[in-house]
């Protein structure tokens, strides 16, 4: 019965723990993003810079794009910063959920080989149980031929 009911709340915290990794590994993809989308602005910046130095045209129009651009830049770093929290936040719930597994499968273990000593316990009580019950017989039938002779 206690063996049923540790498996049970192993599966069910199994399941909680595959959620969470889940949960990780989507936050591991919105920060991905938003990585590729931070290179890509510094990418972007650096063409539009190297344009231009290049094109005394494109210069008059630059600092306003720049400006524009590197607002863009800062705010997406501010999300990478939230996105890393909540990952790490995350990453606690996976290993807490891992912990929880740990423990029941380890009470599992434990329960498991208390109830192996316990059957090991009375298979030799029963075997002893059964070498005195021989014992009995034997002595109560009397000694046989040959024995007790010295």
């Amino acid at each position: 019965m206690a063996t049923k009911t540790i498996e049970t709340l192993i599966k069910v915290s199994q399941y909680a723990l595959d959620d969470k990794r889940k949960v990780l590994a989507a936050h591991f993809e919105e920060l991905a993003l938003l990585e590729r989308k931070r290179q890509a602005i510094d990418e972007e910046l650096a063409a539009e810079q190297a344009a231009a130095r290049d094109d005394p045209s494109i210069g008059i129009t630059y600092g306003l794009y720049a400006n524009a651009i590197i607002a863009r830049r800062d705010k997406l770093d501010g999300d990478i910063l939230v996105k890393n929290r909540e990952v790490e936040l995350a990453r606690d719930d996976v290993q807490e959920a891992f912990e929880e597994v740990k423990k029941y499968e380890l009470a599992l273990d434990r329960l498991r080989e208390a109830q192996a000593k316990e059957q090991a316990r009375i298979e030799e009580e029963e075997l002893n149980e059964m070498g005195l019950n021989g014992f009995r017989r034997k002595k109560a039938s009397g000694p046989t031929p040959g024995e007790g002779r010295s």
